[in-house]
């Protein structure tokens, strides 16, 4: 049981953290003013970082993988 919810929560951090990058990707690209655009980007690729080690962590606590 302990397992399936590791898998679980390491996709789901694995989800937010994709997004966060794609994020981070698009923020790139809009016509933000330049230091606005590269704090923003930063921000969002190191919380989508933070969001998939998280979930990594769990699934090697709960399911032992």
């Amino acid at each position: 049981m302990l397992e399936r919810l590791g898998n679980v929560l390491y996709w789901l951090g694995a989800g937010i953290g994709a997004m966060l990058l794609a994020a981070a990707a698009f923020t790139l690209t809009t016509n933000v003013p330049d230091q606005d655009r590269y704090f923003l980007a930063g921000i969002a690729a190191v919380s989508g970082a933070i969001a998939w080690l998280i979930g990594r962590a769990l699934r090697y606590i709960l399911a032992a993988r």
